[in-house]
C-alpha cells in the first residue's frame, strides 16, 4: 500500500509532520529523497560523519533536492570533535562545524537540527570535570552557535547513550534550545526519568520512532514488545502536537510497517504484534554507524 494513501487515511498520521531518514532504500541522498517525496511530509539528512559531510558537493547534495515535495531537517555528526581541535576549542569548534554543515544544506531549508549532546566522558576529556560538565561544555557551543546568528529554538539535543538530558535541563531551558526525544534510546537505556520531566517534554519538537535492538540497532515498530508498547503508547500522545515524528528506521520496509503502529501508538492504543516480532525484515535493523560507513564507501 502506498504510503501516501496510508496517511491520508489516517487522520492522526495526516494532521502531523512525519519524517523519514536520507538513507532507506541503496543509492546516493537524491535517490532517496526523491523516493521518499510523496510518501513522507519530511527527511531528515543523516549528516553522520563530520569530514565526510564537510567534504560534501553538489555530486552529494544536489540542487535538484530543492524541488522535491519535502521539508528537511539535518542530524548533525554524531563524530563531533568535542574537545579543542581544527576547528577551535572545546564546544565551540564542534559549533563551527555544525554551522558549516547548516550553511550546506540552507538552500533546502533545513534549520532545525539534531544534535547529540556531550556525555560526561566527553566533558571530561574536553577538560569540562564535574558533575556540570556536560552543561558548561554545551554552553561554549552555544555561545558559538548564537554567535554565528543562529536560533537555538532550532536546536534539538537527543537523548543518547551516557547522556539522558535530564541533568542538563537548567542549560536547555538557560539556552533556548529543544529536545529531540528517541523513544528506542529511552527504552534501550532505560532513561524513563526523562518522559517523566514535564519541563523537558514541553521542549520536545522531534520523536525519534523505533523499536530498542541494542547496538543502537534501530528496528521497526512492529518489534516493540507488548511492554515497550504500552510505555510508548501512554508517552507518544502526550507530546506537544507540532512534534515531529521520525521514524528513524534505515530501510523503506520497516519505515512503511511503522506507520500503522505508529498511528495506534498516538491514539493511545498499544495493540500490535506481541512478543515483539515482525515479518523480519534485516534492513529495518541497521544502525547509524552502519548508514555512515555506506555513506563513505558511496563516495570512495
Amino acid at each position: 500500500m502506498h504510503v501516501l494513501q496510508a496517511l491520508t487515511a489516517s487522520p492522526r498520521l495526516l494532521s502531523r509532520t512525519v519524517a523519514a531518514p536520507s538513507w532507506v532504500i541503496a543509492g546516493n541522498v537524491h535517490d532517496n529523497c526523491a523516493f521518499l517525496s510523496g510518501k513522507v511530509h519530511e527527511v531528515g539528512l543523516c549528516l553522520f560523519e563530520a569530514e565526510a559531510c564537510l567534504a560534501y558537493t553538489d555530486a552529494d547534495l544536489p540542487p535538484a533536492l530543492a524541488g522535491l515535495s519535502l521539508s528537511w531537517h539535518a542530524h548533525l555528526p554524531v563524530d563531533l570533535e568535542w574537545g579543542a581541535g581544527p576547528h577551535g576549542a572545546p564546544g565551540a569548534g564542534a559549533a563551527r562545524v555544525c554551522g558549516l554543515l547548516m550553511d550546506r544544506v540552507a538552500f533546502l531549508g533545513a534549520r532545525r537540527a539534531v544534535l547529540h549532546p556531550p556525555t560526561p566522558e566527553q566533558a571530561r576529556a574536553a577538560g569540562f570535570a564535574g558533575t556540570d560538565g556536560p552543561a558548561r561544555l554545551l554552553g561554549a557551543f552555544l555561545n558559538e552557535w548564537t554567535r554565528q546568528g543562529r536560533d537555538p529554538a532550532c536546536l534539538l539535543l537527543e537523548n543518547i547513550a551516557g547522556q539522558d538530558l535530564a541533568d542538563l535541563l537548567p542549560a536547555i531551558a538557560d539556552g533556548n534550545c529543544n529536545v529531540c526525544l528517541d523513544m528506542g534510546h529511552v527504552l534501550t537505556y532505560g532513561q524513563h526519568r526523562l518522559p517523566a520531566s514535564a519541563g523537558l517534554l514541553r521542549r520536545v519538537r522531534m520523536a525519534h520512532v523505533h523499536a530498542p535492538g541494542g547496538m543502537d540497532r534501530h528496528r521497526p515498530l512492529t518489534e516493540l514488545t507488548a511492554e515497550e508498547a504500552a510505555w510508548a503508547a501512554r508517552v507518544l500522545p502526550a507530546l506537544p502536537p507540532d512534534a515531529v515524528l521520525t521514524v528513524e528506521v534505515f530501510a523503506w520496509d520497516g519505515v512503511r510497517a511503522s506507520l500503522p503502529v505508529l498511528d495506534r501508538l498516538l491514539g493511545g492504543e498499544a495493540g500490535g504484534q506481541p512478543g515483539g516480532q515482525s515479518d523480519g525484515q534485516p534492513e529495518g535493523q541497521v544502525s547509524r554507524r552502519s548508514v555512515s560507513r555506506a555513506g563513505a564507501e558511496r563516495r570512495s
